[in-house]
């Protein structure tokens, strides 16, 4: 059988030096996400030796021990927990929506990008119930 796979062009940067093909892979969480993430890694290290491939993960979960295990390498990340909440409203209370970060947000985004995420959320959330938003609030 012929191996028809040939290796991968040279990449030069914008400063005219040869480098490698780099590929991040954020997948993770749970098998489901894990073992497709690490079988397309292994395809690309297959199919274009010399790829530099790194995954990123979040800190304590599942993929920072089968990642390594796997033979790749994995930065971690600290995960911002996030929680929406959508009350749609009765006939005594309107509907409203809360979005609760981690006090500790803050010191990884800035205040203007928290307002950023709330405001996209909330036109999300808005969408998917059907209910307009009262931007007079905002």
């Amino acid at each position: 059988m012929t191996d028809n796979r040939q290796n991968p062009a040279p990449r030069t940067d914008a400063c005219g030096e040869t480098r490698p093909l780099r590929v991040l892979i954020s997948g993770g969480g749970t098998g489901g996400h894990i073992f497709p993430a690490l079988s397309i890694a292994n395809a690309i290290e297959r199919e274009m030796p010399g790829t530099e491939i790194l995954f990123v993960g979040a800190e304590n979960r599942m993929e920072m021990k089968r990642v390594p295990d796997a033979g790749y390498e994995i930065k971690a990340f600290s995960c911002i927990p996030l929680r929406f909440l959508y009350w749609e409203g009765d006939e005594e209370f309107p509907s409203q929506g809360n979005i609760l970060f981690d006090a500790s947000a803050t010191d990884f985004i800035h205040e203007e990008s928290i307002v950023s995420i709330a405001a996209v959320g909330f036109d999300r959330l808005a969408k998917e119930a059907g209910v307009p938003l009262d931007r007079s609030a905002f």
